[in-house]
């Protein structure tokens, strides 16, 4: 289901700053943030004020904890929810943010899936989303108040379930949502039918909620 089936080219402890993960002759890569979108990053959709966002992993070395957040460019921050509340970051000495990015874009996939379900995803490959509590996560998104919010996905027997995302202020909770996967087969498939950052209604790489 996870990252079993990719292979780790690099790691730097807590953060995936720089490490590059490979499935078959794809592979992709976290960089640190800058400040500038790089023309490889991922989007992932776009938010209710119709501006795309980026796929980010920010690390909060203050409580130690690794979770994926939405980078927007018009503000140069990425929005984390984080102990309950909508948070806009950016890098400094206690915040990490790196930036997902790959020059085989049409090997993502967005698998829509139930929280009771994701178990199940056994034929894909699923980004890694950091660390919680100890817990491996994964990344997800959904539709939400009129534009699509990401956020981080914990495995559905942990205290926490489900998909947390960023939401007035502070945050919301998704039981059905997609996750992003990342498969090298999946190259060859038409990423105008098959793979949409933007969320239009349909299968797995759009969204259905």
């Amino acid at each position: 289901m996870a990252a079993g089936a990719l292979v780790f080219l690099s790691l730097l402890p807590c953060v995936f700053m720089d490490t590059k993960f490979t499935s078959g002759n794809c592979s992709y890569h976290w960089t640190l943030y800058n400040g500038t979108i790089p023309e490889d990053a991922i989007p992932g959709g776009r938010d209710v004020s119709g501006e795309t966002f980026y796929v980010g992993l920010v690390q909060l070395k203050l409580i130690n904890e690794v979770f994926a957040g939405m980078i927007l460019p018009s503000s140069g921050t990425a929005r984390i929810t984080s102990l309950g509340i909508t948070r806009e970051v950016k890098n400094d000495p206690f915040t990490i943010i790196n930036i997902l990015c790959s020059s085989d874009k049409e090997a993502f996939e967005w698998v829509s899936t139930k929280s009771e379900n994701l178990h199940l995803l056994t034929d894909h490959n699923l980004v890694g989303g950091g660390k919680v509590l100890g817990q491996d996560l994964y990344i997800g998104r959904v539709r939400s108040d009129g534009g699509i919010v990401l956020g981080k996905v914990f495995p559905h027997r942990f205290i926490y379930q489900g998909l947390y995302v960023p939401s007035k202020g502070v945050f919301a909770q998704f039981m059905s949502y997609q996750v992003l996967a990342f498969n090298c087969k999946d190259k060859k498939r038409d990423k105008e039918e098959d793979f949409d950052f933007g969320g239009r209604n349909g299968e797995n790489g759009t969204l259905e909620f």
